[in-house]
């Protein structure tokens, strides 16, 4: 009876080391290569949006052009 109570016993911290382990390894080798993918989607979301931002901004500068600028005044020197 008493073996039988320590069989149960190796058997549950067994389990449980093995579940630790699995944990660790999980943590160490492939929550790094999700955390590079996730950065790596997250710079390139980034890049498209500044590369939308210069875009959007030329496109209004050429817009813009000369129209708006006024008439030009030719200022006389005084003595």
């Amino acid at each position: 009876m008493v073996t039988f109570e320590y069989t149960k016993i190796n058997s549950l911290l067994l389990k449980i080391l093995l579940f630790f382990i699995a944990t660790l390894m999980l943590v160490r080798y492939i929550f790094p290569l999700v955390l590079r993918f996730a950065f790596l989607k997250w710079a390139e979301r980034i890049k498209t949006q500044h590369t939308s931002e210069q875009s959007q901004t030329t496109d209004e500068k050429k817009k813009k052009g000369t129209a708006d600028l006024g008439e030009y005044i030719d200022y006389e020197e005084i003595d």
